[in-house]
């Protein structure tokens, strides 16, 4: 039995934790834009005055890019986080299940000893929800 451990390129940066910051960042962003708005949708353009906002209130903006943030709605719509309803972005209603089905996954990883297995269960976590 093979194993297939291919890791696309754009898994392997020279700083993957600095990746890791602006994914988790933006991810943030994302949510608590959707989650302070009046309504609970965003239209795109709103991240923008959301940003700007921090800026006022906290004195800096948060170190975010806009590839991070169209990667991260990317994979969050991808993970049932999110989904795009008459031109606005919302809280899916399929979000506690998506959630639910993260932690089940999460689960499994740690119930698996073998570290090769795992980094293959997270790239499926990741990459092919």
């Amino acid at each position: 039995m093979s194993r297939n451990l291919y890791v696309p390129h754009s898994c392997t940066s020279r700083n993957p934790a600095k990746n890791a910051k602006a994914m988790r960042t933006a991810f943030k962003v994302i949510w608590e834009t959707i989650r302070c708005s009046r309504d609970g949708k965003i239209l795109w353009g709103e991240i923008d005055d959301f940003l700007d906002r921090i800026e006022r209130e906290q004195g800096r903006r948060p170190d975010v890019s806009r590839v991070a943030l169209c990667k991260a709605r990317k994979l969050m719509r991808k993970a049932g986080f999110i989904e795009y309803r008459d031109l606005q972005w919302r809280f899916s209603k399929r979000a506690a299940t998506a959630l639910r089905s993260m932690a089940d996954h999460i689960d499994s990883i740690q119930k698996v000893l073998d570290s090769i297995e795992q980094g293959r269960v997270m790239y499926e976590l990741m990459y092919e929800i």
